[in-house]
């Protein structure tokens, strides 16, 4: 991709569907969904970074986004919209793989 500095593969299901995230120019974060031969950025709405982490075959993703005050946060798709995955009591919440019925698996950091 044109103005990309770092590209990072993280996940990909069995139809062979490609998740990960970029870096731009200007230092930005973006995830990317790469379905042979087309790429599409996918960020939430409102973030400043995204992350992708995984995709099932359903096309769930998984990932993390950093809000406009830096705080991240864990999310997952449903029908291709972003919505939050916290787990109670921690300060971040990381998705790491999430399996076709839509079990996710991860870490957190517990508030202090």
């Amino acid at each position: 991709m044109p103005g990309v500095l770092l590209t990072e593969a993280k996940g990909i299901n069995r139809r062979g569907v490609i998740v990960g995230s970029y870096s731009d120019l200007a230092g930005a974060v973006h995830g990317f969904i790469f379905d042979d031969p087309t790429v599409v950025t996918f960020d939430v709405p409102g973030a400043q970074q995204t992350l992708l982490m995984g995709i099932n075959q359903r096309e769930q993703l998984i990932g993390l986004f950093e809000d406009a005050d830096g705080v991240r946060h864990g999310f997952v798709t449903h029908f291709g919209v972003a919505q939050p995955l916290e787990m109670p009591g921690a300060s971040v919440t990381i998705p790491v793989d999430i399996n076709d019925e839509g079990q996710i698996v991860g870490l957190f950091v517990p508030e202090r």
